[in-house]
């Protein structure tokens, strides 16, 4: 159901509380879910959406109310903008979460036990 939403929308938004409540330690699938679809898109700035996003090299993890409605405007009235993220999310998606990657990281871990 995300594929079919996603496909008619011009970016993402994922907002969770800054609480520490299980939320706020949620894995960065959803993200990189996204990112494979080269969705552009503004997240709060949880801990594995900020590691992501400063891998990626570009950053829409916005922290207070004024750049959350920056991000969201510059995005909104930018194409260019739009097309930058989602194409920077998608390299990164697919460079750092490939088959490959994940068996290296896998294999790595299995090697340090």
């Amino acid at each position: 159901m995300m594929n079919q939403i996603a496909i008619s929308c011009d970016f993402g938004i994922i907002p969770l509380p800054l609480d520490n409540s299980l939320n706020f330690w949620k894995p960065n699938n959803k993200l990189i879910h996204m990112w494979r679809m080269a969705l552009p898109t503004i997240t709060s700035p949880i801990p594995s959406y900020e590691k992501a996003f400063n891998e990626s090299g570009a950053k829409l993890c916005p922290a207070d109310i004024n750049t959350w409605r920056e991000d969201i405007l510059k995005l909104s009235n930018s194409e260019a903008q739009r097309r930058f993220y989602g194409e920077t999310g998608h390299k990164a998606a697919n460079e750092g979460y490939d088959d490959h990657s994940i068996d290296k990281r896998w294999h790595n871990f299995l090697l340090d036990l």
